[in-house]
């Protein structure tokens, strides 16, 4: 399924906004879409979206949910929710530009792929691979199953391109970051 919905247009559900039960769903968003008690963008399996400037994703306990795939996502515009703003059974390819905002978490349970130019909130899964750009800033970083602190500023080493790498061990979960850094963290269950 493919679905438009263009500047000053506007969806909203009770429950969802939009919801495909039967397979894949691509969103085009320059409008709004909102749901109070359920997801803004529901789907059985995996779910495309373009939110674009000045475009709003808006749900109750989830934004966008992808109930048994992936979440691709290129957000220009405004994601919020009261919860997991965006969800993946499996994993999250996120390009968050500069002025865009994901308020809430992002969690992918196979790993979350960012580059981030806006602001995001949290993110959080096993597998997260982050590109946080001069004007990208991230609330919170964590692993799950992992304790929490702080990257100690030690550990970044630059980069031909003047960014910072950090690698995260199990143990050091939580991160914030602000300005040009590249992070991927790998946890494994132990």
């Amino acid at each position: 399924m493919t679905l438009t919905n263009q500047a000053g247009a506007s969806i909203s559900g009770g429950t969802n906004g939009v919801v495909s039960t039967a397979g894949a769903i691509t969103v085009d968003n320059a409008g709004s879409i909102t749901a109070t008690s359920g997801a803004a963008i529901d789907a059985l399996i995996d779910i495309t979206v373009i939110n674009r400037a000045g475009g709003v994703i808006s749900g109750g306990p989830s934004a966008i949910f992808a109930r048994g795939g992936n979440v691709t996502l290129d957000n220009a515009g405004s994601i919020t929710s009261a919860g997991t703003t965006v969800s993946a059974f499996d994993r999250v390819a996120l390009i968050n530009r500069a002025g865009a905002t994901i308020s809430g978490s992002i969690i992918g349970a196979n790993g979350v792929d960012v580059n981030n130019s806006g602001h995001i909130d949290i993110l959080g899964g096993p597998n997260l691979k982050v590109v946080n750009t001069g004007t990208g800033s991230i609330g919170n970083i964590f692993g799950l199953g992992a304790p929490i602190s702080t990257i100690p500023e030690r550990w970044p080493t630059s980069t031909p391109s003047g960014r910072a790498v950090w690698s995260i061990a199990p143990a050091e979960a939580w991160a914030t970051l602000s300005g040009m850094a590249v992070l991927s963290i790998t946890l494994a269950d132990t």
